[in-house]
């Protein structure tokens, strides 16, 4: 059963006044790394694919909510009616992919005529019964995340506005679902509309891979700089579902690009789009003269193309290196690492994304955590952050370096010189659940540097 622990990730150098912003902009030529002004401030905007779905199950509330633990700037629900009018958060309308229905006696011998259970034949209330289930990660809906129940826009919306992140909604098959009756772009920007999300001013970001949608929204207020168009490979074939005889290919020439910004602020190609064998593919730069801006996806730990070797902040930090505006990240304290060590704020690689499994017990742990910053890097001290589980309770850290604790706060600092390479320290920890995998991811958090 695996369970995930985020680290805050965020860099600092000491004896300088963050305050100071041009100071960072000098290079330490002493430690052999280089910090931009902008580093702690980068641009490219995280959005949590179906929320954390690395860790939880896609599209639930413990995912968005996990996301936003992990720093994410908009959580993404892909949007779908219910045969009552209501829209709720899925990935596809296939409940058997998603869900336990085939488990609830309730929905036996209920399928529709293609043999499929389908949010548009059910109520509100009907789905409500149902659990969500995780067609792509199964491990993620594990106990206790096993319980969790498809969430509504207006759930998701709630939940947006209670922590102070924006929104990015997906509208997904809206032929499809007008042809069937439900006009999905119209609840859409209702719902936005009654929580004072339709403004130029709101956090929100409205994606379709069909042109209408778009355009509808547009026809009814939305901002075009609030409207994205995502745009799939062509090697996939075909284009919009909506435009017979439009190919995706076409939709990235100049002239493509120059067409989609007559409705919608933003493009949202795959990475390979726009990142491919070690260069940019253009797309980025001539999206940009059009005016647009340029979110791709999706990008996770565990689809790290094989040229990165694994290493998926080297492959998030190429992706912002082209000029990127935003990322679809599955999990996305990743995209957050890579903001901090990108470009010419990287620092020999200090920090990567660690992956620490902590083998837990019932009851007294130990465990020791390692983390290196190369061989020309000297790390004076580190602070550490735990996004730690229900049942998980730090006790003490015994370390070389001298390490102190608040909480699940552990802050060390090398006793004598400056550290060059391995830095460990052993914690006890404490679990009152069931022996279990405990992933520590992204453990490394406001690293010192003696410069």
């Amino acid at each position: 059963m695996p369970i995930y622990i985020g680290g805050r990730i965020v860099i600092r150098r000491r004896k300088i006044c963050a305050a100071l912003s041009a100071v960072l902009a000098l290079s330490a030529v002493e430690a052999g790394f280089h910090i931009s002004a902008s580093a702690a401030e980068s641009s490219p905007t995280i959005i949590a694919h179906r929320g954390s779905s690395y860790t939880r199950p896609s599209h639930s509330m413990a995912s968005y909510e996990n996301a936003i633990d992990l720093h994410a700037d908009y959580i993404e629900p892909d949007l779908f009616p219910t045969r009552d009018g209501n829209l709720v958060s899925m990935h596809d309308a296939d409940l058997e992919e998603w869900t336990n229905v085939r488990e609830v006696s309730y929905f036996e011998g209920r399928e529709n005529e293609n043999g499929k259970w389908e949010i548009q034949d059910f109520t509100l209330a009907e789905l409500k019964k149902l659990y969500v289930r995780d067609r792509d990660r199964p491990e993620n809906h594990a106990a206790p995340y096993n319980t969790e129940r498809i969430p509504t826009f207006q759930e998701v919306i709630n939940l947006a506005k209670r922590e102070g992140v924006g929104i990015a909604p997906e509208i997904k098959f809206p032929k499809s679902n007008k042809d069937k009756g439900f006009d999905v772009a119209d609840l859409v920007y209702d719902a936005l509309e009654e929580n004072g999300l339709a403004s130029s001013g709101s956090e929100v970001i409205v994606a379709s891979a069909e042109i209408q949608a778009l355009k509808d929204l547009a026809a009814k207020g939305i901002p075009k700089s609030k409207l994205l168009m995502t745009i799939y490979p062509p090697s996939w074939g075909g284009g919009p579902a909506d435009t017979p005889g439009l190919e995706w290919s076409d939709m990235t020439t100049v002239d493509g690009l120059t067409d989609i910004a007559e409705y919608a602020g933003a493009i949202a190609p795959r990475h390979d789009m726009v990142y491919r064998q070690g260069e940019s593919t253009g797309l980025v730069e001539n999206a940009h003269e059009a005016n647009l801006k340029v979110y791709t996806w999706t990008i996770a730990p565990d689809t790290v193309p094989g040229e990165f070797n694994d290493d998926e902040i080297a492959w998030i930090s190429a992706l912002y290196g082209v000029g990127i505006d935003g990322i679809y990240a599955d999990y996305p304290m990743t995209a957050l690492a890579a903001k901090r060590f990108t470009s010419d704020a990287q620092i020999n690689g200090c920090p990567k994304a660690y992956h620490t499994v902590l083998d837990a017990k019932p009851g007294r742990n130990e465990a020791t955590v390692s983390f290196s910053c190369g061989s020309q890097v000297a790390v004076d001290a580190w602070e550490i952050s735990w996004n730690v589980p229900s049942g998980l309770s730090v006790i003490s850290v015994d370390s070389e370096a001298a390490c102190t604790l608040n909480g699940n706060r552990i802050t060390c600092k090398n006793r004598n010189t400056p550290s060059v390479g391995t830095n460990s320290f052993k914690v006890y920890y404490d679990w009152d659940g069931e022996t279990a995998s405990l992933h520590v991811t992204d453990l490394a958090a406001d690293i010192w540097f003696d410069v």
